[in-house]
């Protein structure tokens, strides 16, 4: 049997990147992918949209579409769970040696993948922004439980590795692959 590898770059994160991620708890990295993959990942994306769109019902109680199915279904936002073997663009992106290295570097050991989801989002034109923003994003675990230092260096028990898909700006909310 042939020895299988899966070859990843290390150290993956820059020593400018490294300390931003440790200082600020994120770190944004421009073109990791290229025009192409983007773009194929998008599209393999919108087809799924149009795909869970022609069910009855596209919830998880539903059927599902390669395994797929909407958390949320609004007019501005299509959140799809459980993609990761929808199309083989996306399990390429899931399993890209970079992601997974920078993933690795920032657990301090082997990553494995708990879920992936996408996002086709656009601002709502229904929303009132004179309220103050309310961010439904996750908040973190405490310090003590969801971390640890490892050679001097900061390591978390979670990694969310979010790319943008399309271009992000203050009038639209973006595609992004979770």
């Amino acid at each position: 049997m042939p020895d299988l590898t899966f070859d990843r770059p290390f150290p993956a994160l820059t020593s400018a990147q490294r300390y931003h991620l440790d200082v600020f708890g994120y770190v944004v990295i421009e073109n990791t992918l290229t025009s192409d993959e983007t773009e194929t990942i998008r599209d393999a994306l919108y087809q799924l949209r149009e795909d869970l769109n022609q069910l009855e019902d596209p919830t998880e109680a539903g059927p599902r579409v390669r395994g797929s199915y909407f958390l949320t279904n609004k007019p501005q936002h299509h959140f799809m769970g459980h993609i990761v073997e929808v199309d083989p663009a996306i399990t390429a992106y899931a399993t890209y040696p970079l992601l997974v290295a920078m993933s690795e570097e920032l657990i301090g050991g082997e990553a494995r993948i708990v879920e992936m989801n996408a996002h086709i989002n656009r601002r709502d034109p229904g929303a009132d922004f004179s309220k103050p923003p309310k961010f439904g994003f996750h908040a973190g675990t405490d310090i003590p439980f969801g971390s640890h230092l490892k050679n001097g260096l900061y390591h978390c028990n979670f990694v969310k590795t979010i790319t943008n898909l399309t271009d992000l700006g203050p009038e639209d909310g973006g595609t992004v692959v979770v």
